[in-house]
């Protein structure tokens, strides 16, 4: 396969101002054997002009239009078009450094790969997608779920990667249109298992805007209930299929551990909150794991994190029960916030 063709899926909803910086990179990419296809998702601000306007411009650009469904069911709009050889997901807000196609179509080729990843960073700055975009270059072969948990970059997002289309489409992958959120993250989960070979890239390909104004990752993110509560949805829904598809035995700690990243806005819950929260997490929880899970070797942090949740959803905890659960908590994780600063003084001293 000499020049794969790229399929860019882009999903488009009411982001008018942003289309032609992020249509621009794709289209200006070094590597020329590529398609956009663009899924308008019921866009009510002026987005579909800016589409057909650059379909008529560049014969690669092609647009579909669908009734406002979600993020998710526009990027399987576009997986039910696409014809390329590989698949790439751009947020149609975001951009790609000009030569990314280039060299992610050589580090597919050159390892026959199933899924090339790579690295990417948000404007402004923001320190957790810098870290959690972050991969290191290497070549794995073999136990795509050790991947997941073992390599950054494979969680939470879809778009710093290009997948072969034909792993998608003999496996089935879809994105889940019944999750709020957490949508990239279930694709993963099943996307790295079925993988024979990933190629990391640590190149920053990707330019995610962060915090746009109006956007549903930045209001969600204002719901700190809402938003923990969809993301027990997104363990259920992982640990459940992992479980049917027999990936779950002996990764019952990993998947806590890898998924914990979810529950970081907890502390930031009303004391209202904290309590029918916990009593969803034990739901979910008591589906798929037991509290010997959480014995095994895991991080302090999410550990305590894990036990706390368990504690306050106890039948008949009462009012002062739980600020008690909540001040024990806050203990350990300032104990382990003390202990790190100072491993981190005697490590400088020993330099």
């Amino acid at each position: 396969m000499d020049d794969p063709l790229l399929s860019i899926i882009v999903p488009v909803y009411n982001i008018a101002p942003y289309l032609d910086e992020c249509l621009e990179s794709l289209c200006g990419q070094t590597y020329r054997n590529l398609e956009v296809v663009c899924v308008d998702d019921g866009s009510t601000d002026g987005s579909a002009d800016v589409l057909r306007a650059w379909e008529a411009r560049d014969e690669r650009v092609r647009v579909v239009f669908q009734p406002n469904g979600g993020v998710s069911r526009a990027r399987n709009h576009g997986l039910d078009v696409a014809t390329g050889d590989y698949v790439a997901f751009v947020d149609g807000d975001d951009y790609l450094d000009l030569d990314a196609a280039e060299k992610l179509l050589a580090a597919a080729r050159e390892n026959d790969a199933d899924i090339v990843v790579f690295g990417g960073r948000a404007f402004p700055e923001t320190r957790w997608v810098t870290e959690v975009f972050g991969p290191r270059d290497v070549v794995r072969t073999g136990d795509g779920c050790a991947m997941i948990f073992e390599e950054k970059g494979c969680i939470p997002s879809a778009s710093n990667k290009i997948f072969r289309r034909s792993l998608i489409e003999a496996e089935h992958l879809r994105f889940n249109e019944r999750l709020v959120l957490g949508e990239d993250t279930s694709f993963s989960f099943f996307a790295f298992p079925a993988a024979r070979t990933v190629a990391f890239l640590s190149n920053r390909f990707y330019h995610y805007r962060f915090e746009r104004a109006g956007s549903a990752v930045t209001e969600n993110f204002k719901k700190r209930a809402w938003q923990l509560n969809h993301h027990v949805e997104v363990l259920d829904y992982i640990a459940g299929e992992w479980a049917r598809r027999g990936l779950l035995d002996g990764r019952r700690t990993q998947l806590l551990g890898a998924i914990c990243f979810i529950f970081y806005d907890f502390d930031e819950l009303s004391p209202a909150d904290r309590v029918p929260f916990a009593r969803h997490f034990k739901e979910a929880f008591d589906r798929h794991f037991s509290p010997a899970d959480l014995a095994r070797p895991m991080g302090r942090n999410e550990r305590y994190r894990y036990e706390l949740f368990l504690e306050l959803a106890r039948d008949g905890l009462t009012r002062a029960q739980a600020a008690t659960a909540m001040a024990r908590y806050r203990a350990k994780m300032a104990a382990v916030a003390l202990n790190r600063k100072r491993a981190a003084l005697m490590s400088s001293k020993d330099a």
